[in-house]
């Protein structure tokens, strides 16, 4: 029985180790961050691509997210999206109608992460709608910022976001990234 209670111990201990040695990495790695994907919408017109991404208060429909709460409406409107138990505040800023627009994010419970992503729409080259998205955040904290450079696909929430946005409009989900 005490063979059992030292082996738990040591894997305990291990486990400590270990996220102090991930934390310590993480310390030295660059708070801020830039990854870039993009993706062609086939048959997709701009508009259409670029008011999906503008209506926040439909992405609990297409987007992963369980909630949307509209703070403040208008041009530039903020809201609460809620993801599981992560809570964010957003903000909707510079669109430029069918062309771009940014959406402004601050992790609103832990205050580990802030950012920006910036839709660009096009005409792509074969029709369609080609969207290059672009997330410029800072990860605050050490160890989420290791485990997301190092555990996790630090592109997984942009991946993710464009697959559901082409799922939304029955295309297929080819990601480049760049």
């Amino acid at each position: 029985m005490m063979i059992v209670l030292y082996a738990a111990l040591g894997v305990v201990v291990l486990f400590v180790i270990a996220l102090v040695l991930m934390a310590q990495m993480g310390k030295r790695m660059s708070p801020d961050h830039t990854h870039v994907c993009s993706i062609t919408l086939p048959g997709v017109k701009r508009e259409d691509a670029w008011r999906l991404a503008y209506d926040c208060a439909g992405w609990p429909v297409w987007a992963g997210v369980d909630r949307v709460d509209i703070l403040t409406e208008g041009r530039e409107p903020k809201w609460r999206m809620k993801m599981g138990r992560n809570s964010m505040l957003c903000q909707t800023k510079a669109p430029r109608e069918f062309e771009s627009l940014e959406v402004h994010v601050e992790d609103e419970r832990a205050k580990i992460f802030t950012g920006v992503w910036h839709y660009r729409f096009t005409d792509a080259p074969a029709g369609g709608t080609r969207l290059e998205l672009t997330e410029k955040g800072t990860i605050h904290a050490a160890l989420p910022r290791y485990m997301a450079r190092r555990l996790f696909d630090p592109k997984m929430y942009l991946k993710r976001h464009l697959r559901k946005m082409a799922g939304r409009f029955g295309a297929g989900a080819e990601i480049e990234e760049g």
